[in-house]
C-alpha cells in the first residue's frame, strides 16, 4: 500500500549497505574529507582527492578497506589519486542522489557505478561505468564508462537489495510522470527494461523541483522521497524488494 506523507522532516539512513561486511564503512565526501565507520566512534578523514557538492559515493573491501570512491564526475583509488580512465563518468557532483556502487554478483573485481546528471543539465540521464579493481596493480580501472540506460531522469537515484540478497533493484523517478522505474541488476547484467509503479505527485514544472533525495530504510522495506521545492513534502512508500512495486 501506498502512504504519501507531508512532513517537514524524516531521518533516513543515509548508508547503502552493500552487505553484512564492511564494504560502507569509509565515505569520502565534500571538500576531501570523510568518516572511518570501522571505529567506535567513527572517526574524521582528510585529505581526500574528492570535491562534490552533493554527489558521492565510495567502497570497501570486506576488512573496511578503502577501494575507491567517486563524484559522479571522476573516480578516485584507494592512493586518492584519478583512476585509470576515471574520468569523466557521465553525472553530476551537484546531483542529490548522483552516484551510487555496487559489487558484481559472482565477480569480486568488478563493481557497477550508477550515475545520474542534475536537474540543471539537458539530458538527465541514468548511466552506469563499470570499474575493475584488479587493474593497475590493484589500484582499479574504469574499462566502461557512461553507459546510457535512461534519459529524463530526475535527481533521484538509490539502490535497494533484492530478497534473494543477491540481486539489487536500482531505483530511478521520471520526471514530468509520476512514474518509479526499478532496474534489476543481476549475476548476468542490468535487465534494460523497468519494472515501472506509479505512485505519488507529477514531478514537472520548473528544474528546482527535480532536486531531491530518494532513500530505502534498512530493512528495504519503505522509500523515502524529497521533491525539492515542489508542494514541500516526503513521500514516504511501501515497496516489495521481490518485484520492485510500490
Amino acid at each position: 500500500m501506498r502512504k504519501v506523507v507531508c512532513i517537514a522532516f524524516i531521518f533516513l539512513n543515509s548508508s547503502f549497505c552493500l552487505n553484512a561486511q564492511r564494504t560502507s564503512n569509509i565515505w569520502y565526501f565534500g571538500k576531501g574529507v570523510g568518516l572511518n565507520f570501522n571505529n567506535n566512534p567513527p572517526t574524521p578523514l582528510t585529505g581526500g582527492a574528492l570535491t562534490s557538492i552533493e554527489s558521492c559515493s565510495s567502497v570497501a573491501d570486506k576488512n573496511g578497506n578503502l577501494l575507491f570512491y567517486t563524484n559522479g564526475v571522476s573516480v578516485n583509488n584507494r592512493k586518492k589519486e584519478l583512476m585509470i580512465g576515471g574520468v569523466p563518468i557521465g553525472g553530476d557532483m551537484s546531483s542529490t542522489n548522483g552516484a551510487v556502487i555496487i559489487p558484481f554478483h559472482g565477480n569480486d573485481s568488478l563493481y557497477y557505478i550508477f550515475t545520474r546528471g542534475a536537474a540543471s543539465q539537458d539530458e538527465q540521464n541514468l548511466a552506469y561505468s563499470i570499474v575493475n579493481i584488479n587493474r593497475d596493480g590493484g589500484y582499479g580501472e574504469v574499462i566502461q564508462k557512461n553507459n546510457i540506460i535512461e534519459d529524463k531522469i530526475i535527481e533521484k537515484l538509490t539502490v535497494v537489495s533484492h530478497c534473494n540478497k543477491k540481486d539489487f533493484w536500482v531505483i530511478v523517478r521520471k520526471w514530468n510522470t509520476d512514474e518509479y522505474h526499478s532496474y534489476l541488476v543481476t549475476s548476468t547484467g542490468i535487465n534494460s527494461t523497468p519494472v515501472v509503479s506509479h505512485t505519488g505527485l507529477v514531478v514537472s514544472g520548473a528544474e528546482t523541483n527535480a532536486i531531491g533525495v530518494l532513500k530505502s530504510s534498512t530493512n528495504n522495506k519503505k522509500l523515502a522521497a524529497v521533491h525539492g521545492f515542489q508542494n514541500d513534502l516526503v513521500e514516504l512508500m511501501d515497496f516489495d524488494n521481490t518485484t520492485s512495486y510500490f
